[in-house]
C-alpha cells in the first residue's frame, strides 16, 4: 500500500520513511536511497536518520572494522540487528560502550539510539 501511494508522491517524506522503514531488513540499499533528503517533522527526519545508520552498518563489511577487543561484540550486535533481535543488539551495544565507547566513532552509542528511534 506504501508502494502505492509513493507512486502517486514520490515526494511526501513521511511514506519514504515508513516504506524505508519496512524494507531495511530485505533491501537495505532501498532503505538508504529513500530516506536520502528527507524533510518534514523532526520524527520523520530521526526516523530517517536512525534507518540510515542501521543500514549503513548492515551493509559494511566485516574488514572495514578496526581490531579492538569489542570488535567481536561489536560484530555480534550487528548481526543480532540483522535477525531483529533488537534487545540482544541493545546490550551488546551497551557492553561495547562501557568496554571503549569511541569504537567505530562511537558507532555502538550511535546504533542504540538508532534502534530506539527505529522501533
Amino acid at each position: 500500500m506504501l508502494e502505492d501511494i509513493h507512486k502517486g508522491d514520490i515526494s511526501n517524506s513521511e511514506v519514504k520513511v515508513l516504506l524505508a522503514k519496512i524494507l531495511l531488513f530485505d533491501d537495505y540499499k532501498e532503505a538508504i536511497r529513500l530516506v536520502q533528503n528527507v524533510d518534514g517533522n523532526l520524527d520523520t527526519i530521526e526516523l530517517a536518520e536512525a534507518v540510515t545508520t542501521i543500514a549503513e552498518l548492515l551493509q559494511r563489511e566485516q574488514s572495514s572494522f578496526t581490531d579492538s577487543e569489542v570488535r567481536e561484540k561489536y560484530l555480534s550486535a550487528i548481526d543480532t540487528i540483522r535477525e531483529k533481535d533488537f534487545d540482544s543488539a541493545l546490550e551488546k551495544f551497551i557492553e561495547v560502550i562501557r568496554t571503549d565507547r569511541t569504537y567505530d566513532d562511537d558507532g555502538a552509542r550511535k546504533a542504540c539510539i538508532a534502534i530506539f528511534k527505529f522501533l
